[in-house]
């Protein structure tokens, strides 16, 4: 089984794919990534399984293309 997760801390967002929840996200906290070791109250706020590591990689693509969408959508209408 793979999932699909979305941390957040404070404002910030990350995506994510793995084979076990809790191992990962201890990681996220102990500064074991660098893209997310500058914070260590992550927490996990969502989550999808998947049968395998290629379903998860395209949902988490998908969710990733929808983020920047998003920050996109947002940083136009309230220009900065």
């Amino acid at each position: 089984m793979y999932y699909v997760y979305i941390l957040s801390s404070g404002d910030e967002k990350y995506v994510g794919v793995t084979k076990n929840l809790k191992n990962r996200l201890y990681r996220h906290n102990s500064g074991h990534n660098k893209s997310t070791k500058y914070r260590n109250d992550w927490e996990i706020v969502h989550f999808e399984s998947f049968s395998t590591l290629s379903e998860a990689r395209k949902k988490e693509s998908e969710i990733k293309g929808k983020h920047k969408k998003l920050s996109l959508d947002r940083d136009v209408a309230q220009p900065g």
